[in-house]
């Protein structure tokens, strides 16, 4: 059985034609949260122009605050250099805080900023593998 105090990634999918995979973030039996490993960068429509990225994570705001979403997103670097990344560009919003601070306890480079078209200023981070 797993630790139930240390996250850990279960792959839920992949989608070949996307090449997407989708993993749930799980502590012990229970799912607390989910990411997404793009092989090839995508944006949301709301992202400007170049802000292309391989990494979605979401963890469910009851297990928010410990550590969580920094383990897993440490996991999926390991996991996206396994299957031959040499590095990852994440984005986020720059009020989101506390997603700011696991993306920058992976020492990125920040490579722009750029507002979406909610008129909202981003972040575009790359991660060397």
């Amino acid at each position: 059985m797993k630790d139930a105090k240390k996250p850990y990634l279960k792959e839920a999918n992949y989608s070949k034609e996307r090449e997407v995979y989708t993993y749930d973030v799980c502590l012990g039996q229970d799912r607390v949260g989910y990411m997404q490993l793009r092989i090839v960068p995508r944006k949301s429509d709301s992202l400007p122009e170049g802000f292309e990225n391989n990494v979605y994570y979401e963890i469910d705001e009851p297990h928010r605050g410990h550590g969580y979403a920094k383990e897993s997103l440490r996991l999926l670097l390991l996991d996206a250099k396994n299957k031959g990344l040499e590095r990852l560009r994440i984005a986020v919003r720059q009020s989101n805080k506390p997603s700011i601070s696991v993306i920058e306890s992976l020492h990125p480079n920040l490579i722009k900023s750029g507002k979406s078209t909610e008129g909202e200023e981003n972040l575009l981070y790359e991660v060397d593998l």
